[in-house]
């Protein structure tokens, strides 16, 4: 059809020159299925700076690492509980297509991040100013108006905050 005037037609001719050419160089999606011990996932296509784990047929909490904090320092994106190394087992080390789990401590309980035998899912992503992405770490001051830098290049117009000890995101 023949769009109204000042319009165009919804297609990709229409559509602006993407800034990133290739998404899954910055982003991936993978499934793997748990074996309840330890295992590699690979196929992520580069090493990944932020990993965000979930069982896909529980009710686990969401596992969210990252390589500032380190691999094994985890946080639950369903509560306020501080940073911990988590003993239902997570993520190891980050490899260079994906990442290492690791058996958890706690054998009375279900590993949500390899539980064996579910299916579970991992959104990947390469901190990269190009893509709009980066991990900080800083110390609180007390101050409400405060600084924090980071390697973006130009004002976040996005954030998530989350203090290290036990308190809200933001």
């Amino acid at each position: 059809y023949t769009p109204p005037t000042n319009f165009r037609a919804l297609c990709t001719q229409n559509l602006p020159e993407p800034t990133i050419k290739k998404g899954g160089a910055h982003f991936n999606t993978v499934l793997y299925t748990g074996n309840g011990g330890t295992q590699t996932i690979s196929g992520v296509g580069f090493q990944p700076d932020f990993v965000w784990i979930k069982d896909r047929g529980t009710a686990f909490s969401h596992r969210l690492v990252d390589a500032v904090r380190g691999s094994t320092e985890v946080l639950f994106s369903d509560n306020t509980a501080a940073t911990q190394v988590d003993s239902y087992g997570t993520v190891d080390s980050f490899t260079s297509d994906g990442f290492a789990l690791r058996l958890g401590t706690n054998v009375v309980s279900a590993d949500g991040a390899n539980r064996n035998g579910d299916a579970h899912v991992a959104w990947n992503w390469k901190e990269s100013a190009t893509a709009g992405f980066d991990i900080v770490t800083y110390t609180g001051d007390g101050t409400s108006n405060r600084t924090v830098s980071h390697s973006l290049g130009v004002t976040p117009s996005f954030l998530i905050v989350k203090s290290r000890s036990t308190r809200n995101w933001y």
